[in-house]
């Protein structure tokens, strides 16, 4: 029994491909001739796949060093014909940049070479290695002798001393010399080397290694709906955990996460994150993730997000050519080095400050973060200076709502799931769920959803998270439906938001999505209802502030209302809101791509202006105090009020020394909502003598030992730090630590 890559399979002929589904006892004489190539390989792949991948990504000057070592002394090349391998003219690399697939350098590979491009070595003169390229097969490309790959990603050894006279080439392996190279890097054990690892060898026209341009702009970075947005490239977020090694975790992102799940047939063991919002939410919080075979770590949410941004990072830097003084992220609440946040309320208010003379009366601002929606009054002034303008706003925060995209798909995905299931969804009319909401009852509304939550899960498992402590069938099962039907309902949202406002036949979706893992009958999702499930969402939003505002009052207060956010871009957030604002206050864009290149090109614009000086911006934020109350579970599983709003001043608890964990309940009083979840304990202590401490000494006198108390005090976080006293000695907590109230 033989194990087969697709990559491998695409490139040989049916005829290839029927001696191998013969041997492998996959297909009979009679079936045979009904199956076309496309079929074959996916049968091949189906049971005979070889997961094995051998591509390297990491830099390691040791493994240069040993792969070096062994090519030296026994690298043979093999001769070709002219023309087997066509290689563009000219390629340039930067400094710093591993991305390279927005380049276009394209390379054509005769179709009767055995070479798998997994691993292909740039080397100079003496075949000295000076990086490892990855290149993908574009599958667009139709040639009767050629395949075409673009190079995708570089591991780059070149440095300042290299020379742009030094002559060189690509090398090229089969899948025994690949193999081998991949060993070799990594230091696993191999019975025996060859004598000769043969390859193919072709020489680059052109090259050069260039420095990137240095600014001293920032570059933004939008993250709204789940989404990140640059000047360069957009995408969704997604993180697809590959393998999980001693020292290192590979991580797969946004559209190759999906392609990879695609090629799995959505059975999976390892983790796939979904929501950038789950990370962000606590992110000093450990998680356990697995990879494809099961190997998995306890990690903190932070460093996978740290490891998101590197490559977000790396990859504006691979496309435009340019190193940033640093990235604004616009539309979370995250701070880390050259990480900036940059809230996107400045943006909307620079936008309109720009226009204006001197002063006007306040704007009521309506924006949506990537989990909140929020509403300020904002008043302005701009100053003529001798040397620049200077603008003074003052933001006035008045309302804040959880809104995201992923709640939104989370709706779609329980109706389709009531579609599914040939249960009939929410049975009100547009002008019911008004008045409903209008009663106060849209958590009734929700808990109707809601109640059927068990039936439907009877007829139709989407709840992994019920068979996370065994890896088993219904565990795989469960998880495939999940993926699907979120990849279905974000195609639904997409759609929506974009304003392709048709019906649309299940087995039409999927089709569009090349899905073909479920197995369900079809049936025709309605526009109508769609809207409905953004009504129930948006009008409850619309309602609880507007309500208790007067018409008039909007009229005599404000110069306008300005609208930002894709997910509120809508007609039906729109045509709500014009029930308590008149329409020609707001200012409403549609079009969504050009509402996110407008906040970027924004972002950009005032960025600059501070740069050159031609603008001061001073901005001063208040917020509406909120009624919140902070539950701890106890040791008998009860939990006790610790901290709430009106208690500002340091509250404590005390634990065991053993407890790694605090169960805790938000509850947001206004809302008549709440969060549970669980937080994990830092333990990094420092005795008390080496630092100086925020602690009185009244705080520290009655702690006995083994016993860890726990401070807690509530602003815009819940702020956390930690004391032990351990054989009479007291130890404090090395920093401080925040949790994340929303």
């Amino acid at each position: 029994m033989g194990l087969y890559s697709k990559k491998e399979l695409i490139i040989k002929s049916r005829k290839e491909l029927l001696n191998i589904a013969f041997n492998e006892k996959l297909v009979d004489i009679i079936t045979s001739d009904e199956l076309s190539k496309k079929e074959l390989i996916n049968l091949i792949l189906k049971y005979r796949k070889d997961n094995t991948i051998y591509k390297l990504y990491q830099y390691n000057e040791i493994s240069f060093f040993r792969l070096q070592e062994v090519l030296d002394e026994k690298l043979s090349k093999f001769s070709i014909t002219k023309n087997d391998i066509e290689i563009v003219r000219s390629i340039r690399i930067y400094e710093n940049t591993k991305y390279m697939e927005n380049d276009n350098y394209y390379i054509l590979i005769d179709k009767q070479l055995e070479i798998d491009t997994s691993i292909v070595l740039l080397t100079g003169n003496n075949r000295y290695i000076y990086g490892i390229i990855n290149l993908e097969l574009d599958t667009k490309y139709i040639d009767i002798r050629y395949h075409r790959y673009s190079i995708s990603y570089i591991i780059n050894r070149i440095d300042d001393n290299f020379k742009n006279n030094e002559k060189m080439h690509l090398v090229f392996f089969d899948n025994f010399g690949v193999e081998l190279i991949y060993k070799i890097y990594n230091n696993i054990h191999i019975e025996t080397i060859p004598e000769r690892i043969n390859c193919y060898e072709e020489n680059i026209i052109e090259f050069s290694y260039q420095k990137l341009e240095k600014t001293k702009n920032s570059c933004p970075v939008l993250i709204l709906e789940n989404k990140v947005t640059t000047k360069y490239f957009s995408e969704n977020f997604m993180i697809y955990i590959e393998k999980i090694e001693k020292d290192t975790i590979k991580y797969i992102y946004s559209k190759k996460a999906l392609v990879k799940i695609k090629s799995k047939g959505y059975k999976l063991n390892n983790t796939v994150i979904l929501d950038i919002n789950y990370l962000l939410e606590n992110k000093e919080e450990y998680i356990k993730i697995y990879d494809e075979i099961l190997n998995f770590r306890l990690i903190k949410k932070e460093e996978i997000l740290e490891k998101f941004f590197e490559y977000i990072k790396e990859k504006i830097i691979s496309y435009s050519k340019k190193m940033y003084k640093n990235f604004n992220l616009i539309g979370i609440d995250y701070e880390k080095e050259d990480l900036k946040k940059l809230d996107i309320k400045n943006i909307l208010n620079y936008s309109i400050l720009k226009n204006i003379k001197d002063s006007i009366k306040p704007y009521l601002v309506i924006n949506t973060t990537n989990n909140m929606l929020e509403i300020s009054i904002n008043k302005y002034k701009k100053v003529e200076k001798e040397i620049n303008y200077e603008f003074n706003i003052l933001t006035n925060i008045v309302y804040k709502k959880q809104l995201s995209k992923i709640k939104i798909i989370n709706r779609i995905f329980m109706y389709l799931k009531y579609r599914i299931c040939d249960i009939k969804y929410l049975n009100y009319s547009k002008k019911e769920i008004i008045n409903k909401i209008n009663k106060n009852e849209y958590k009734n509304i929700i808990e109707e959803i809601e109640k059927n939550y068990e039936i439907l899960e009877e007829k139709f498992i989407t709840d992994y998270i019920k068979y996370k402590t065994e890896i088993n069938d219904m565990y795989i099962k469960s998880y495939k439906n999940h993926l699907i039907l979120f990849e279905i309902s974000e195609y639904i949202f997409e759609n929506y938001i974009n304003s392709i406002k048709k019906d649309f036949s299940l087995n039409e979706i999927l089709e569009t999505l090349n899905i073909h893992e479920l197995e369900v009958n079809d049936f025709t999702i309605t526009n109508n209802d769609i809207e409905m499930i953004f009504l129930v969402e948006m009008y409850y939003l619309i309602y609880t502030y507007f309500n208790n505002i007067d018409m008039i009052e909007i009229l005599k207060n404000y110069q306008g209302i300005n609208i930002g956010g894709r997910i509120i871009k809508i007609d039906v957030f729109y045509n709500l809101l014009k029930e308590y604002i008149p329409g020609r206050l707001i200012s409403f864009e549609k079009d969504n791509v050009n509402s996110y290149n407008f906040l970027i090109d924004i972002a950009y614009k005032m960025d600059m202006d501070i740069n050159f000086g031609r603008v001061k911006i001073n901005s001063k934020v208040m917020r509406k105090k909120e009624n919140i109350s902070i539950y701890i579970k106890d040791f008998k599983k009860e939990y006790k009020l610790v901290l709430n709003t009106d208690k500002k001043d340091k509250s404590y608890i005390d634990r065991l020394e053993s407890v790694n964990n605090l169960d805790i309940k938000i509850v947001y009083e206004d809302e008549n909502n709440e969060k549970v979840f669980t937080y994990h304990i830092e333990k990094d202590f420092i005795e008390k003598d080496e630092i100086k401490s925020e602690f009185s000494q009244e705080q520290l006198n009655d702690i006995d030992n083994n016993i860890l108390r726990i401070f807690m005090q509530l602003d815009d976080k819940i702020k956390i730090s930690y004391i032990l006293r351990k054989d009479d000695q007291i130890y404090v907590s090395k920093k401080t630590y925040f949790i994340d109230i929303y």
